[in-house]
């Protein structure tokens, strides 16, 4: 498989193979052709994709094919074959195959039995997983098998664009290999052959730019008659090349054509339709859209019958409707879920490269970033589960929605807000409720729906985004026959949580046994504490109050004690009473504490401090939410990031905190409105180490040669650092020595005898070449005659520093150490 990312490499050691007669040129049959430019609107869909990062390593994918409920991929990159579960794709890359020999693996595909087939361009073999490769004949050039496809007679059928063959690989590897151009096709040239089998017959792409008019076209063999259909031209798809075919679920072959330049820049693009028998040719040129004409660069058949494929440069998945004509698309997501925990991975340039569709109807792609792309169409709403075919008029019902694939499957990852709505209204009902809801998980439920009036052959029907619920729901029938109110539901209840002493309300309904609200019930309803687990008096409100068309409301109700499961009990006379949820009631917080602070610090580097507002028992207070501040203590400045944050349930989170200035027990203080703050305890702020400079190389520096004897001798070596090194440091001139092991003579016995000692000093005086270059000379020119080791010594106050601030050594310490070779020929550090 060709990626778009790189160029496209030529194949053997010669020249391109033209094809062998210009009349081959002139066999393509010109038949009738319809064209229709298209322009693309937005796709309906929901994109993710998941990382294909296996043990620290990332596999880049290319190709894809599937069997079994798996994905398997290519990773040229890593030369293997990956493998992801369809069904969970989180869960990331299962298992990697390595291929024997791998080099470059170009197509993979599924043959009989499920069986998984390579074909290696750069290794000329294909292979097949778990077996050993096949080697694939020569012709001109050393074959470069680039597609594969499973035929009609069960063998595997491959593409060598280096000598226009067509192959037949069978179960047990023998290989027969059919030279295409020798039966009065086009050929292969410009490796742009693509193969797939289609009614009995294999049908591959075409294409000669041999001629001052490239020619694109599509040629077909059969393989139970030997037999060759010429090649049929694409006579509008002048200058573009066929980049991919498969067969449509209309039964017809489909042809992608573009035109690229070599900085990806698509300049034309179209499909091409061809009726397998009469060989009429129909064309879909692309209309640019406002990031350029779509690169169709391989294309697929999706479950909804219609056409899709991976746009590499606009980083788009694109839909083409078969029956419409019409172009949508949707672009890659930015990011790629991280299938081995964590944050999602950011992906701002997504290089999109094949496409597929599993067994499921679920188009997935590759990214050649490192991921396996999956696209999911909620084509349509569903009715799940019905409304009640009759009921009284005001009586709640409910309904639930699926957002399914045109396959009926549900699209979990779907999320959006549904609109319920009715479509026939026998008799002129309001339909009451909420009538709109989110969808969650590709579901929407409705409940406490209602129809006031009576009629039969109510339907509704739910819309999203532009999808609507086909058909809508069966027909209702709404009787106006009323039961009376046969007992209370709340309707409104209190809230979970509050502070003592805070007012809430409650509302109830007086309903019928079918949940209908008796609207005529006017009646005397009251409430009272049920369960008082604090000793608390209800108070703030009026208990007993008149229903108004069945409903009832209590508003400035108090609880003034702390305690957890109050609940409340409403009442009237003849009707059963209900009670209500449990209320926990706090104090409310009076003070601050720190649950989270450092204990050490770098100057300007981030850190976090976490703050609860708590009542005199220690209890979060879940319903604060005011603004907590932090600063440092003593009124103190140097404290940087947001200091002033509003508390969420009782918990005021900082983050990314700074602060400026070096210190010992340095304290932060929190305060808030009304609440007693606090201190931290101590904090030790430091200044960041600065680094020390790296030592690049170090050289030997010859004194120029005398004039009488034209020799040079040595006079000292040269230090490149890789930093800028501070010129207060480097100006202090000759204040450096350096130890070195210098050769003497020593009488032993009669013999004089050449030795090294070690640690004699030796003066030398600093040179500034420039900011990250010195040098030492020294008048001494035998010093290093034997060789040795040597190290510089620094007497000047604070030694040798980068500009940065980091040392490479201080006063009497040893700085630097190098290895000097015999003669001083060369100098390292060592």
């Amino acid at each position: 498989m060709r990626s778009p990312f790189s160029p496209i490499r030529s194949v053997g050691s010669g020249p391109r193979r033209k094809t062998q007669s210009t009349d081959r040129r002139r066999t393509p049959r010109h038949l009738p052709i319809q064209l229709e430019v298209l322009e693309s609107r937005q796709l309906l869909s929901t994109i993710t994709e998941f990382s294909s990062s296996i043990a620290g390593s990332t596999l880049r994918p290319e190709a894809i094919t599937f069997s079994g409920g798996k994905i398997y991929f290519t990773s040229p990159n890593t030369g293997q074959i990956g493998v992801v579960d369809t069904s969970n794709p989180s869960a990331g890359v299962q298992s990697v195959t390595n291929p024997p020999s791998s080099i470059a693996i170009s197509d993979i595909t599924t043959g009989a039995n499920g069986s998984i087939w390579y074909s290696d361009y750069g290794s000329s073999v294909i292979g097949r997983l778990g077996q050993t490769p096949v080697d694939l004949p020569s012709g001109t050039f050393p074959a470069r098998p680039t597609s594969l496809v499973a035929g009609p007679d069960g063998a595997m059928w491959y593409t060598d664009t280096a000598n226009n063959i067509l192959g037949r690989v069978d179960s047990a590897g023998n290989v027969n290999p059919l030279t295409i151009t020798a039966h009065n096709q086009i050929g292969f040239n410009s490796l742009t052959s693509q193969i797939v089998s289609a009614a009995g017959q294999l049908w591959f792409t075409e294409y000669d730019a041999s001629g001052s008019t490239p020619v694109a076209a599509v040629g077909a063999y059969n393989p139970t008659l030997n037999q060759w259909v010429p090649s049929i031209q694409i006579p509008q798809a002048s200058g573009m090349k066929p980049v991919d075919i498969i067969l449509g679920s209309d039964n017809s072959i489909w042809v992608s054509l573009v035109n690229v330049t070599n900085s990806n820049v698509v300049t034309a693009a179209e499909l091409a339709r061809i009726d397998p028998t009469t060989h009429a040719v129909t064309e879909f040129p692309f209309a640019a859209t406002p990031d350029g004409i779509p690169y169709p660069y391989r294309i697929t058949t999706g479950g909804d019958g219609n056409i899709w494929f991976a746009d590499p440069v606009q980083a788009r998945v694109y839909e083409f409707d078969i029956a419409s004509h019409g172009l949508t698309s949707s672009p890659a997501p930015a990011t790629i879920q991280n299938t081995a925990g964590g944050s999602p991975i950011n992906n701002p340039t997504p290089k999109l490269l094949a496409v597929a569709t599993g067994s499921d109807g679920i188009v997935w792609y590759t990214d050649k970033n490192g991921a396996i792309g999956q696209v999911i169409q909620a084509s349509q709403l569903s009715i799940h589960s019905q409304p009640p075919t009759s009921l009284n008029a005001n009586t709640p019902f409910g309904l639930v929605i699926y957002a399914t694939t045109s396959g009926g499957v549900l699209d979990t990852s779907f999320n959006g807000d549904a609109t319920v709505s009715l479509v026939n209204n026998p008799g002129g009902s309001t339909l009451g409720g909420t009538l709109k809801v989110p969808i969650t998980n590709g579901v929407a439920t409705f409940s406490g729906l209602t129809l006031n009036k009576a009629g039969n052959g109510y339907t509704l029907q739910v819309s999203t985004n532009g999808l609507t619920s086909t058909p809508p729901t069966t027909a209702i029938s709404v009787s106006s026959t009323v039961q009376g109110a046969t007992h209370f539901v709340i309707q409104a209840q209190p809230p979970a949580s509050l502070n003592a002493g805070t007012a809430f309300s409650v509302v109830v309904r007086a309903v019928n046994d079918a949940g209908a609200v008796d609207t005529t019930f006017a009646g005397s309803v009251s409430i009272a504490l049920a369960s008082n687990p604090g000793g608390s008096t209800l108070g703030g409100g009026t208990f007993t109050v008149a229903a108004v068309q069945g409903v009832a409301t209590f508003s400035g109700l108090t609880l003034d004690k702390a305690g957890n499961g109050y609940t409340l009990n409403v009442t009237a006379s003849g009707l059963t009473s209900a009670t209500t949820a449990a209320i926990n009631v706090i104090q409310p917080a009076t003070k601050l504490v720190i649950v989270s602070q450092p204990s050490n610090v770098t100057t300007g580097s981030g850190f976090s401090v976490v703050v609860q507002a708590v009542n005199d028992a220690g209890a979060v207070d879940p319903t604060f939410n005011g603004n907590v501040t932090i600063a440092l203590a003593g009124g103190a400045g140097g404290l940087g990031g947001t200091t002033t944050v509003q508390a969420v349930n009782g918990v005021a989170t900082f983050g990314n905190l700074t602060l400026a200035n070096a210190g010992n027990s340095l304290a932060l203080v929190v305060s808030s409105t009304g609440l007693t703050g606090t201190n931290s305890t101590a904090i030790t702020a430091q200044n960041p180490i600065p680094p020390s400079p790296v030592v690049v190389s170090a050289s030997i520096v010859m004194n120029p040669p005398k004039k009488k004897r034209g020799k040079a001798t040595f006079g000292g070596f040269q230090i490149v650092f890789s930093s800028a090194m501070d010129g207060a440091s480097l100006n202090n001139g000759g204040n450096y020595t350096l130890r070195a092991l210098v050769q003497v003579t020593q009488k032993v016995g009669k013999k004089k005898v050449k030795s090294l000692q070690p640690n004699n000093v030796v003066p030398f005086s600093l040179q500034i070449v420039n900011s990250t270059t010195i040098r030492l000379v020294t008048t001494n020119t035998k010093v290093f005659k034997l060789g040795g080791q040597i190290k510089l010594i620094g007497t000047a106050p604070g030694g040798l520093k980068s500009s940065a601030g980091g040392y490479l050594g201080s006063v009497g310490g040893a700085v630097l150490t190098f290895n000097i070779s015999k003669n001083a020929k060369s100098i390292a550090p060592a």
